[in-house]
């Protein structure tokens, strides 16, 4: 067996031993920050995103209820100072089991949820965060694109361009 195909038996018996939720640590807000927020004016290109681990059902876009810690980190570091003007995109991510379509508009819902928890929950600015799914079109291992690990949300501040970037704040 090769390395990763081990690495993959490895993050899918965690994700199995766990409800469907891999074993990794929740991020907290310093970490969110620190991954979001500009570092220097000559940085402003660098992309600007970090992965999550969010607890969803399987095959489905209700959130655990593992998933409300990781999201209330993600909300305080929003509300911050250094981020509470910032757009954000929410992108949901598959791994390659199951159809293109399936996975795309699954990707799209789990965003949604996690969108609408943020606002709901949080009360955040809906026009701040724009939800928007990939589906397996973007994994996290392109060398194993069935790995449980290509399934996450990703967080990234939006630029001038719509793009991970400079903090663009809403008007």
């Amino acid at each position: 067996m090769t390395k990763a195909g081990l690495l993959g038996l490895v993050l899918l018996a965690a994700t199995l031993a766990s409800g469907g939720v891999s074993a990794q640590a929740v991020r907290d807000q310093t970490d969110i920050l620190r991954q979001l927020a500009p570092t220097a004016a000559a940085d402003t290109a660098r992309p600007r995103s970090i992965d999550l681990d969010i607890a969803f059902a399987i095959n489905s876009a209700e959130l655990l209820p593992g998933a409300a810690r990781q999201l209330d980190e993600l909300a305080a570091a929003l509300r911050s100072p250094t981020l509470s003007g910032a757009e954000v995109v929410i992108a949901g991510h598959t791994d390659a089991s199951g159809s293109a379509d399936l996975n795309r508009k699954l990707s799209e819902r789990r965003a949604e949820s996690v969108k609408t928890y943020l606002v709901d929950r949080h009360r955040l600015d809906p026009r701040r965060l724009k939800a928007t799914g990939h589906g397996a079109d973007r994994p996290k291992l392109p060398f194993d694109p069935r790995n449980p690990a290509n399934r996450r949300v990703e967080i990234a501040v939006a630029g001038g361009d719509g793009g991970p970037g400079v903090a663009r704040p809403v008007r």
